[in-house]
């Protein structure tokens, strides 16, 4: 099997119903990209008109290797000035809006996914995995994507954090690599792990790539400046990357718990690896067991979680095994990053799940591809369902 052979194969589109204003104080877009993260894309928005990160506005993050359609919100009346096309990006204006967006505002997001490379024999128990999934769903978890800040390690910045080492948290931050970027950054980053410390070296060193690496450079020219401040250091970076570290650590908690509670109720469960260990899948519920599941939600831990002794005794235990309690859940010298307490459904639904017909592969000479088209509701990950369906 294979997935993301083209952009094509993996299209998003966010379903959102913006309310215009002619008076509004914010123009609107729709986004459309190809392979490209949003906060990419949002760069580019910003490099080109000279705007400032903070006045352009998001309902949710979209995957780099997609052709994805978003919206897109931008301060001021400029309207069609902010409209282009360029190769894998584009932007249209559609009209004004009273609020810019903000994380959340989705409702859902469509996906028509391709999977490629399919055998014969392989091609039944697809069509049996998607009904069974329409009938029992698949559990709600946060899918590799959540925790681009791992690039394959296990160490979690927010837990440091926790700890109140910053030292480490920001150093994980400033070298990791990730796959995508041009080898004068990846030395950069190299030459930060190797010199750790040597802030004037690093800077000089890191110059030529400074432009690529922004919320670095800013870093290590203020530890220059100001030796060893790693919290202040740290305070520099731009909130929605701090808060995507918290989320990530939250996610991987919330993910742990699922993956007990399920194992305490089921006996067949198969193994599935992801970006942040492994997950557990089931193939059918029983009928006390959907009844129960269908609209029962975990919480997204925090200091203020109060949840069922059941439940509080699996949350003690991923706790425990952390090295943590509930009330450790606190970053305490950055009181403006916190974990959110917000439910998330236990069980995944895919609304209008539908796969196409077999066809031969133009791609795979001698296999099959079909096409699975669903909706699901914001923070869902479609990625999971491709696994259930077709990968267990």
């Amino acid at each position: 099997m294979k997935l993301k052979q083209t952009p094509e194969d993996f299209i998003v589109e966010e379903m959102y119903h913006p309310t215009f204003s002619k008076e509004g104080k914010y123009s609107l877009y729709l986004l459309e990209k190809t392979s490209l993260d949003t906060l990419e894309a949002k760069k580019i928005i910003m490099r080109k008109f000279r705007i400032a990160y903070p006045e352009i506005g998001i309902a949710g993050l979209k995957d780099k290797h997609a052709k994805t359609t978003q919206y897109l919100s931008i301060k001021g009346r400029d309207g069609q000035r902010y409209t282009f096309m360029e190769k894998n990006i584009s932007l249209q204006f559609i009209g004004f809006v009273e609020q810019p967006l903000k994380t959340g505002d989705l409702e859902k997001n469509k996906f028509t996914i391709t999977v490629r490379a399919l055998r014969k024999d392989e091609l039944d128990k697809i069509k049996k995995a998607t009904e069974q999934t329409k009938q029992f769903g698949v559990p709600n978890y946060f899918d590799t994507q959540r925790f681009g800040s791992l690039q394959g390690t296990s160490d979690f910045i927010a837990k440091h954090l926790i700890f109140d080492d910053f030292e480490t948290g920001l150093k994980l931050f400033l070298t990791r690599k990730r796959g995508f970027e041009r080898a004068s950054v990846r030395n950069c980053r190299k030459s930060l792990d190797m010199h750790w410390g040597q802030w004037e070296t690093l800077v000089e060193q890191c110059a030529p790539v400074a432009k690529h690496l922004r919320e670095e450079y800013r870093v290590l020219e203020y530890l220059v400046k100001n030796q060893n401040d790693f919290v202040g250091a740290f305070k520099l970076l731009d909130r929605t990357i701090k808060e995507l570290f918290v989320s990530a650590y939250q996610s991987f908690l919330w993910n742990e718990c699922v993956k007990l509670l399920l194992r305490q109720k089921i006996q067949k469960l198969v193994e599935f690896p992801y970006g942040a260990g492994k997950l557990l899948f089931y193939k059918e519920l029983s009928p006390e067991l959907l009844e129960q599941w269908r609209t029962y939600a975990l919480p997204m831990l925090s200091k203020k979680t109060r949840v069922s002794y059941e439940l509080q005794r699996i949350v003690d235990r991923v706790l425990r095994k952390e090295g943590l309690t509930l009330d450790d859940l606190v970053v305490k010298k950055m009181t403006s990053l916190f974990f959110k307490e917000r439910p998330r459904s236990m069980l995944l639904f895919p609304q209008n799940l539908a796969a196409t017909e077999p066809e031969k592969d133009e791609l795979n000479n001698g296999l099959y591809k079909i096409t699975l088209s669903f909706a699901l509701e914001k923070g869902a990950y479609a990625t999971i369902i491709i696994k259930r369906i077709c990968q267990l």
